[in-house]
């Protein structure tokens, strides 16, 4: 059955022509190029004919009712703590008394495949879904419900490595490159109208919640049972970065005006600041005071964003901060206007114009979407009331990622704060955990990686850290499973023997003879077999149930983090393993950065390392101040730390340097460019792209699409 026409307000990630035009092509037809790169790139990129894969939305129709299920349970158990944590104090106990994503099915289509190597293939596909729902989130007397949700996103499925036996796939990453554009429409309002907000943060936790889920760099992860035997997982499981995007604010004009002057009613201004975001990262920029037209110094240390896929996309909020005052200007508007969806990094460094210094930047003025500023509460003369609009202008510059240190930037330019290398921390497996701390849930047990130094604090304004990153929880692995010993009977007969032994006058050779078997010798071995079998079974069972049982858990990802001075002699950087409730149990380190430079080798090699667990006093990471009462506060149990004393863990880390991209700014690679790897971390990926090129005296953004082979349907 097909989607129904998508709302006049859903969003859309293609244009209206291709949007309306998915039929597959008739038999004999020639493929069309229906997608061609703007004028303004010297070769432009060419993707055959693409179709609207009507067997694949058909089967997802069939097996839908089993989808919703499974979808139901997955926001029963994740997406409900998570709004418990978001909502104010009298929502603290909602949960979804209704969920259910209605009849209509997702659509699917158009589908672009891109071979990266010989054994790296990525699947594109646009998913779009539009449906009445019914959900109903209950908190006893209140209550709020959604009757309509739009889906629109572009879904991505890297298939790393291709291997030679079956199922020729060894993992398969499923990610959004950018975020999907979710709306919900809510009912039952009424209920809620004393809570102001409360929809918007259900809005804004979904949308985190999907950025924490599936959203660059995060993604779900399916391995091959078998892979592990003979592959480097590292290698398949974590994701190798394109590069680093530097992104600033330069200014902004025609910004609303939401700070009301209590003695001065003609005059309105606000306090501007802009939040960058790429992914699941964000950077805050400095608030420039009482001004619609805010400049942001150019001193100012800008963002830096890790690129694990061209078609990342940059979201900017500007925002004005709330000065308050008795007297003077109270802020009633926080958003002041927004970048429009689908920037991606791939438009921004071929359509951005160069800036003529000549070092790679480039600047683009954008106009703000301001749909969301409440107009209501704005002068009658502001500009966006005038239906003036509002104006960000924006800095971008490519940096790539190389083997060998490059000259720094002066330290007032406009690259200040840059960070000069991306330290690489590779976190393989961990040895000795308690089971019980592993199976408690929440956000699992998990790593994170920070880089810290006076030189680092320095250009962060005093925060004292450079950049952290956290894995995904880890997982159990290594797990002692009893095989039954191979005999000479075929197992669909084992449940028939144990019945015939179970019934009187029945012996060995009596069973034997019946089943086929040679000798009741053979039956009395199964028999032997079957008690020694269950006996070990339940002495394991009892180790697994006992308080002392640790487990090994496991998570091949390579972290990365910004290092500003890698070679300062104070600059450190160090593992803090967290619970499930986000609790710094131990550390690992510090080490020095410095050793990376001064061996001048980017690899350090696999070891093991101890666990230096770190008590914890109580509070310490909880949350609460004014706002405590409303929004609530967490309590926790304070972990017992001696059972984490036998906690060891694999590491390796290397030690990578930023360069900016060529004299044009244009060298961005399609696929991922990977750095030599750990020693005893598994070996080079098979059938890496070459870096030689026909095109050798173009700019790779001028390059087609990939130097790889595209194809779509």
């Amino acid at each position: 059955m097909p989607a129904p026409p998508a709302p006049d307000t859903a969003p859309s990630i293609m244009p209206k022509a291709k949007a309306d035009s998915f039929k597959l092509p008739a038999p004999g037809d020639q493929p069309k190029n229906l997608f061609v790169w703007q004028e303004n790139m010297q070769v432009g990129d060419v993707v055959a004919d693409r179709s609207t894969l009507s067997w694949v939305n058909m089967l997802l129709e069939w097996i839908w009712p089993k989808a919703n299920t499974a979808l139901s349970n997955w926001v029963h158990e994740d997406l409900t703590a998570r709004l418990q944590d978001s909502l104010p104090g009298p929502f603290k106990g909602a949960h979804f008394s209704r969920f259910t994503l209605g009849k209509q099915t997702p659509e699917f289509g158009p589908i672009e495949v891109i071979r990266h190597s010989e054994d790296h293939v990525e699947v594109d596909l646009e998913m779009r879904y539009f449906s009445d729902v019914d959900i109903c989130l209950d908190a006893g007397v209140i209550s709020l419900g959604i009757n309509q949700l739009t889906f629109v996103g572009r879904l991505c499925m890297v298939l790393q490595p291709l291997i030679g036996k079956w199922p020729m796939i060894g993992c398969t990453k499923l990610f959004f490159a950018s975020v999907p554009q979710v709306t919900l429409r809510f009912t039952g309002l009424a209920s809620v109208a004393n809570y102001v907000g409360v929809e918007d943060i259900v809005q804004r936790t979904v949308d985190d919640w999907m950025r924490v889920r599936m959203v660059l760099p995060n993604r779900g992860i399916w391995l091959n049972s078998h892979f592990e035997e003979d592959s480097d997982m590292l290698d398949a499981k974590s994701l190798q970065p394109l590069g680093v995007l530097r992104v600033r604010a330069v200014r902004a004009r025609n910004l609303a005006g939401v700070n009301v002057q209590v003695l001065d009613a003609d005059r309105f201004t606000s306090d501007p600041y802009c939040m960058l975001r790429l992914g699941s990262e964000q950077s805050r920029s400095s608030t420039i005071i009482g001004t619609t037209d805010p400049e942001w110094p150019e001193t100012e240390p800008s963002a830096f964003f890790t690129v694990y896929h061209r078609d990342q996309c940059l979201e900017a909020d500007v925002l004005g901060e709330d000065q308050g005052g008795m007297f003077g200007s109270a802020n009633l508007v926080s958003l002041l206007g927004q970048l429009p969806p689908g920037i991606s990094v791939w438009q921004i460094m071929t359509q951005w114009p160069h800036v003529a210094s000549g070092d790679g930047r480039r600047c683009q003025r954008i106009t703000l979407d301001t749909k969301r500023v409440k107009r209501d509460v704005l002068h009658v003369n502001d500009p966006v009331n005038l239906g003036i609009s509002s104006e960000l202008d924006m800095e971008a510059q490519w940096y790539d990622i190389v083997d060998s240190p490059v000259p720094q930037p002066l330290p007032n330019g406009p690259s200040r704060g840059a960070p000069a290398a991306t330290f690489q921390v590779e976190i393989f497996k961990g040895f000795g955990f308690p089971v019980e701390q592993v199976e408690r849930g929440g956000r699992g047990i998990r790593w994170r990686v920070n880089v810290c130094g006076p030189s680092e604090m320095d250009d962060l304004g005093g925060s004292g850290k450079s950049t952290s990153s956290t894995s995904r929880k880890g997982t159990v692995c290594d797990v002692q499973e009893l095989q039954f010993p191979d005999l000479p009977i075929h197992p669909r007969l084992f449940q028939v023997i144990d019945k015939l032994l179970q019934k009187p006058g029945f012996s060995s050779a009596d069973v034997a003879r019946i089943c086929g078997i040679d000798g009741g010798d053979t039956v009395d071995l199964y028999v032997h077999m079957r008690d020694e079998h269950h006996q070990l079974h339940q002495e394991l069972q009892k180790a697994r149930q006992q308080g002392q049982h640790r487990v090994n858990v496991q998570w091949y990802e390579a972290l990365h983090c910004f290092v500003r001075h890698p070679e300062d002699g104070n600059v450190t950087f160090s593992l803090e393993l967290l619970n499930g409730e986000d609790r710094v149990i131990g550390v690992v380190g510090p080490f020095v950065v410095k050793k990376f430079v001064d061996e001048q080798a980017d690899v350090k090699e696999l070891a093991t390392h101890r666990l230096d667990l770190k008590v914890l006093t109580e509070g310490g990471n909880d949350g609460g101040g004014l706002l405590g009462g409303w929004f609530g506060s967490s309590s926790r149990q304070v972990p017992d730390l001696h059972r984490w004393e036998a906690v060891e863990v694999q590491v390796s880390a290397r030690l990578r340097y930023l360069k900016a991209g060529g004299t044009q700014g244009t060298a961005m690679p399609r696929s991922p460019v990977k750095g030599s790897p750990a020693k005893g971390s598994g070996s080079p990926a098979k059938g890496s792209p070459s870096t030689t090129s026909p095109h050798h005296d173009l700019p790779q953004w001028a390059l087609p699409r990939s130097l790889s082979e595209t194809h779509a349907v």
